[in-house]
C-alpha cells in the first residue's frame, strides 16, 4: 500500500523506508548469544548493549510539569558528540579569525548548504567494553534538527524507533505498548553510542557536513605533509574543536571535539566521499572516544526527497 509516497509493509510495526530489508547476515555478537535475541528477549539484549533508553512518559511529564532531573536520553547507533552540550553554547560576541581559518570555515559552511530533506540506510558496527554488535539503521532527516531512525532486527523489521520533531525526543520499542518522551534541549545520544553526540550534529554528519561548535577564535595550524588543521578555541584559549583537511583536496579527513578540561570527547575519521545529484556525502564515518567505545557507520543507500511527512517525527501509539 502506498501512503504519503512510502511503501507500507504488511506489519503492525512499520518502517518509513520504501523497500523491505532482508534478514541480517554475519551479525557479530561475541558477548551475546543468538539466544539472547529469541522470543521476547531481544529487548533485553538491546538494553544490555545500549544501556537503555531513559525517558519519561507523557503522564510523568504532565505530573512534574517540567523535566527537572530526567536521565539523559541518547540513542543509537550512529555517532558521538560533544560533552558539556556544546551545541547549545552561546556564540561569542567577538571573534578573532585569521583569513586562512575564515576560508576553511566558509568552505565547510557551503558544503551541501541547500540540502534539507533526505533518507538513508546505514550499516553499523558498535564496539564497547560490553562487546560488539552489528546491524542496520534507517534515517529520515530534515535539517537541522528533525529526524527519525529505525534500528532493524534480524528479520529486517524495525525493533527500536527514535524520532525528534525538534522539541521532543520519542522512543518506541516493539512489544512495549508505550511511547517514551524527553525534551530535546541539551540532550545527547551518549548512553547508546558511548560518546556525547547531539542529534543535530548527527544529522549534519549524515548530510555530508561538518558541525562547527561555538568558538571565540579560529586559526590554522599548517602541516607540510598532511594538510592544514582548523583549530577552534573558546574563551580563555580553551581548545574546542579541530578539523583536519587533506592537503590536495582540502576535504575534511578527521574531526576532534574536546571537553572543558581539554580531554578528547571524541574524534571521527572520515572516509571517502561520493556524489549524488550534485551533493557530496561521507561514505564512512569511524568514531571513537577514550573509553573503549568505537562506532563505524557506512552509508549504503541514500534518497534525496523534496518532502517528508511531519507525522513521522512524532511517535504515537496506534
Amino acid at each position: 500500500m502506498i501512503k504519503n509516497g512510502f511503501l507500507i509493509p504488511p506489519s503492525s510495526h512499520r518502517s518509513f523506508f520504501p523497500t523491505a530489508l532482508r534478514p541480517l547476515k554475519n551479525v557479530q555478537l561475541p558477548l551475546i548469544s543468538r539466544k539472547t535475541f529469541a522470543a521476547g528477549e531481544l529487548t533485553a539484549g538491546i538494553y544490555g548493549i545500549f544501556r537503555g533508553l531513559n525517558f519519561e512518559s507523557d503522564t510523568e511529564i504532565r505530573r512534574k510539569g517540567t523535566f527537572i532531573n530526567g536521565l539523559i536520553f541518547v540513542f543509537m547507533i550512529s555517532v558521538w558528540l560533544l560533552t558539556g552540550c556544546a551545541a547549545y553554547q552561546r556564540l561569542p560576541d567577538e571573534k578573532e579569525v585569521t583569513p586562512e581559518a575564515r576560508d576553511l570555515i566558509d568552505r565547510l559552511d557551503r558544503q551541501n548548504i541547500t540540502l534539507t530533506h533526505f533518507k538513508c540506510l546505514v550499516t553499523y558496527r558498535l564496539k564497547g567494553p560490553r562487546g560488539l554488535i552489528s546491524g542496520r539503521m534507517g534515517w529520515a532527516c530534515i535539517r537541522p534538527d528533525r529526524f527519525r531512525t529505525d534500528i532493524f532486527d534480524f528479520s529486517g523489521r524495525p525493533h527500536t524507533t527514535i524520532a525528534s520533531d525538534g522539541q521532543w525526543l520519542y522512543a518506541r520499542i516493539r512489544g512495549e505498548n508505550k511511547i517514551k518522551k524527553k525534551s530535546v534541549r541539551g540532550t545527547t545520544i551518549k548512553h547508546i553510542i558511548g560518546t556525547p553526540v547531539s542529534a543535530k550534529d548527527m544529522i549534519a554528519f549524515l548530510s555530508g557536513r561538518i558541525p562547527i561548535q561555538a568558538y571565540r577564535s579560529a586559526q590554522v595550524r599548517t602541516s607540510h605533509e598532511q594538510g592544514p588543521v582548523l583549530v577552534l578555541k573558546g574563551k580563555w584559549n580553551r581548545l574546542i574543536e579541530e578539523v583536519y583537511f587533506h592537503k590536495q583536496t582540502l576535504s575534511p579527513r578527521r574531526m576532534a571535539i574536546y571537553t572543558d578540561s581539554g580531554a578528547t570527547a571524541y574524534q571521527v575519521d572520515i572516509g571517502p566521499r561520493f556524489t549524488q545529484k550534485g551533493y557530496s556525502f561521507f561514505q564512512t564515518l569511524a568514531f571513537k572516544d577514550g573509553q573503549q567505545n568505537a562506532l563505524e557507520m557506512t552509508l549504503k543507500k541514500l534518497w534525496l526527497v523534496e518532502n517528508l511527512p511531519a507525522s513521522i517525527f512524532k511517535l504515537e501509539l496506534p
